[in-house]
């Protein structure tokens, strides 16, 4: 499914309009078991914040990135 057809419902607007036909081919929000063209979901938990581990998101293979924080200057869009 492509990115801007997931993220539909949630009215996002993105900040360059290619991102939205990034393909996705599925979510996680545990870094660990982010795959190639993977959606990482970043959340702030009771023992654990999902933004500290973006990065190792990224390189497992994540093609975008939801968090709850600001970020910037990610290799993937978020």
């Amino acid at each position: 499914m492509r990115l801007g057809t997931l993220l539909k419902p949630l009215l996002i607007n993105f900040r360059k309009s290619h991102q939205q036909d990034i393909e996705i081919k599925g979510i996680a929000f545990n870094s660990s078991k982010i795959e190639k063209n993977y959606l990482f979901i970043a959340i702030t938990g009771n023992h654990n914040d999902g933004h500290h581990f973006i990065q190792d998101a990224i390189k497992n293979g994540a093609s975008a990135i939801i968090g709850e924080q600001e970020m910037e200057s990610l290799a993937v869009p978020y």
